[in-house]
């Protein structure tokens, strides 16, 4: 099959999967396993079964989550679970704007790194910009969905240490200090007309975070 695609179907069900073409064929990237029916626009059709995905990693370790000192929220806290701050019972937490920073570990066994695939670490949703770091290697900032982040080369077989850090707006804090003026401590002069029953905006690491294999597949031109 050598012309672009027009029409990909796993399991009978259209999908979509990212393609490339070139002269020498066709090179797709895969992420989940199932039967693939890949027609191109001169019509052409080509099956393919991908069956050895390893199924995704979530993380789920507590994590171990550092928020600016002075800054209402406590200095470091242990999620058990990752959630919105907003939903959160302490105050602090839930009106809080600004970074905290969320660490923990992930066990990766060996099957995840084999020939032709790459590793992903899904961030699952996030209020609203993470900045992240595997390994002590800085891999930038992130802040449109969905929060998908090619890791190759980056993680290693064993334990991997995760740092994530989670950057939010200044409305929630804002809307905190409405609801209680005389504890305020972000009041700009400037009336904003707020009265602290507005709606809260999404915090904060949510997830799930989860490490995610791809598989590369090349279909090579007809001979």
């Amino acid at each position: 099959m050598s012309e672009p695609l027009y029409k990909i179907l796993k399991d009978n069900k259209e999908t979509h999967i990212t393609s490339s073409h070139n002269d020498r064929g066709i090179q797709l990237v895969v992420e989940d396993n199932g039967a693939y029916t890949l027609t191109s626009i001169q019509g052409k059709i080509q099956n393919m079964v991908i069956n050895d995905l390893p199924v995704p990693l979530p993380v789920t370790e507590p994590w171990m989550v550092r928020f600016t000192p002075g800054w209402g929220a406590p200095d470091s806290i242990l999620f058990n679970e990752l959630m919105d701050w907003t939903e959160s019972q302490d105050q602090g937490i839930r009106y809080y704007s600004g970074t905290a920073n969320y660490t923990n570990l992930v066990d990766i066994p060996e099957e995840y790194f084999t020939e032709n695939q790459k590793l992903i670490l899904d961030l699952g949703a996030v209020g609203d910009i993470a900045t992240v770091m595997i390994n002590g290697k800085q891999l930038g900032n992130f802040w449109h969905h969905p929060m998908k982040i090619d890791v190759t080369g980056v993680l290693k077989p064993g334990i991997n240490k995760l740092r994530i850090g989670v950057t939010n707006a200044w409305r929630n804090r804002l809307i905190g200090d409405a609801a209680e003026p005389e504890k305020a401590r972000t009041w700009l002069s400037t009336d904003l007309g707020l009265t602290g029953e507005e709606e809260l905006m999404p915090a904060g690491l949510i997830g799930p975070v989860r490490i995610k294999v791809q598989k590369v597949v090349s279909l090579k031109t007809d001979e």
